[in-house]
């Protein structure tokens, strides 16, 4: 999602690419140079991922017991499982129906308030960090596909 940069409205995969930071231009080179060497790729870009043995990331800090929470809780992010991606990698691998770009996320945006409440414990703590403000994806050319994540 680093390469669409900030947007509190769902992004598709033909809609303008527009990175805040180098990370996600470092996501746009790559795929460049994928689109170059290949005739038939399948490029997936990924939500934000989360998994119960996950040991870094937001939701995984949480489960740990940190109240700390990035800007002002408003900040939202596509949080897709780690099972839904690798569903989709695999099927995207195994078959022939996975040609070009797809966004591999739940297309649901949930603030870190949001999911403090849901999770966390104790009372938030808000820092400032810089990074993408919002993130969420389109993920109706990956459904069309048969993917069907789980949404948090």
């Amino acid at each position: 999602a680093a390469v669409y940069g900030n947007s509190s409205a769902p992004c598709s995969e033909d809609q303008e690419l527009k990175p805040v930071n180098d990370y996600g231009k470092a996501k746009i080179f790559s795929e460049g140079v994928i689109r170059m060497m290949m005739a038939d790729y399948s490029i997936l870009r990924l939500g934000n991922v989360y998994s119960k043995r996950a040991d870094h990331g937001f939701i995984s800090k949480l489960l740990q017991g940190s109240n700390i929470l990035y800007g002002d809780g408003m900040r939202s992010r596509d949080y897709v499982h780690l099972h839904d991606v690798a569903n989709a990698i695999i099927e995207a691998a195994l078959t022939d129906k996975w040609q070009g770009i797809y966004n591999i996320a739940t297309g649901v945006a949930t603030t870190s308030e949001e999911l403090f409440k849901r999770i966390g414990k104790g009372k938030p703590i808000f820092e400032k960090k810089d990074e993408i403000e919002d993130s969420c994806l389109d993920i109706s050319k990956a459904k069309a596909n048969g993917f069907n994540p789980f949404a948090i």
